[in-house]
């Protein structure tokens, strides 16, 4: 934004950035240092219409130290969607080896993680040479492919290309539709894929036009459930859709967008989305609880309060505790095995006094060291049951889940 009467900028030398890990598959919002380039923009904010002056909150040393440019967006993040596309466009080549050839090609282990993670969504397949048909043959004469195994996208890889989500995102609705609840799935999937996720639906709550339904379990202990009951509130409040909340409206075309293709992929000679078949089993909670082990990459064990650090595991950090904004903060976990949790994203705090982040991973000791913990947002309990069935090979990574699924 420009604002042509601004006098003073303040820079404090920071930016947050999100950041996907490929080993714990989950992004994280970290603050970072920013660019050169950053501070000149931000300096330029002053200075256009009338004399201004830029208050740096960082030594010149710093200043110097600071990269010339932005690292780019593709070597921070997800890769999965990128990789597929690539593979739809370039079929002729393995999709790494397409990703390889952009300007600035991401890190060679992110590419690594992101097609082992589309394998096991089943987005591709290794076919023989001889087993392609004409027009793969012709689409890959002339570049000098070796006949034997060639990786060419499957069923479940062409549908997922064509969704207008993440691949994960995408299976939870395919999941959806072939268990009968494609309408939830839909909207949870929606809801996921926002820009803010499921927090800026929460925001809203004040301003619902309805009050809330009957509560359960359930909405109880998961914020993705939470917001998309407020999500419903809105729709079915009366409420012209060109008079919607900004958020509510995004939600609602990604929604639609959503079971347009789901219905191209799906529905052909079935009836549609819109039929009894595809939503036999609408709202079934149980089933809600398995497309979010299905769609949110994370996987969280906690013992006790769930808002202490030292109570909380998940794949990559050993004491992790929840948001404050999520609905299972300071919830007691059931005794015994403890309660099981997935969640969308990982907030890096900074410690204010150290500049280090992520107190687990520096230890977590001296003054500061308990504000500097990992915290989880967009949590939700679900059944051990579920994350075997539905959350992919993450969950191997936990013996105690393996105890659990015993009991």
């Amino acid at each position: 934004l420009t604002f042509d009467d601004a006098v003073f900028v303040v820079d404090a030398g920071r930016a947050r950035q999100m950041r996907y890990h490929p080993a714990s598959r989950v992004s994280s919002l970290e603050t970072e240092a920013i660019s050169a380039a950053s501070a000149r923009q931000r300096l330029g904010r002053v200075g256009r219409v009338r004399p201004g002056e830029c208050f740096r909150l960082y030594s010149r040393g710093q200043a110097q130290a600071m990269a010339p440019y932005a690292e780019p967006e593709v070597t921070r993040c997800n890769l999965e969607s990128l990789l597929l596309t690539a593979k739809t466009l370039l079929p002729h080549l393995p999709a790494a080896e397409a990703i390889a050839q952009v300007p600035d090609p991401p890190p060679r282990e992110s590419v690594i993680a992101a097609r082992e993670r589309l394998g096991s969504l089943g987005a591709f397949k290794e076919t023989e040479g001889d087993d392609l048909d004409d027009d793969d043959e012709a689409e890959g004469e002339g570049e000098g492919e070796q006949r034997g195994a060639v990786e060419v996208l499957s069923a479940v890889g062409q549908a997922l290309a064509k969704l207008p989500v993440d691949p994960g995102l995408g299976r939870a609705a395919l999941l959806g539709a072939l268990l009968g609840c494609a309408d939830d799935a839909c909207r949870t999937v929606a809801v996921l894929a926002s820009p803010r996720g499921p927090a800026a639906l929460q925001g809203l709550v004040a301003r619902a036009p309805l009050p809330l339904r009957g509560s359960s379990k359930f909405k109880a202990t998961s914020d993705v459930a939470e917001a998309v009951d407020i999500y419903e509130r809105f729709l079915q409040g009366g409420t012209d859709r060109g008079r919607l909340p900004n958020e509510v409206a995004h939600v609602a075309k990604l929604e639609a967008d959503l079971k347009r293709s789901l219905e191209q992929c799906l529905g052909r000679g079935r009836g549609g989305l819109a039929s009894l078949d595809w939503n036999r089993n609408a709202g079934s909670e149980a089933l809600q609880r398995a497309l979010l082990a299905s769609a949110v990459p994370g996987i969280a064990h906690a013992r006790g309060q769930m808002h202490r650090r030292n109570e909380l595991m998940t794949r990559t950090e050993a004491g992790a505790t929840i948001h404050p904004s999520s609905c299972n903060h300071g919830l007691l976990a059931p005794t015994g095995r403890g309660a099981w949790l997935t969640f969308g994203t990982l907030l890096e705090l900074q410690n204010s006094r150290t500049g280090s982040r992520n107190g687990s991973r520096n230890g977590g000791s001296g003054a500061g060291g308990a504000e500097s913990a990992p915290r989880l947002v967009n949590t939700a309990q679900v059944p051990p049951l579920c994350l075997a069935l539905f959350g992919g090979e993450d969950w191997l990574a936990f013996s105690r889940l393996k105890l659990a699924l015993l009991d």
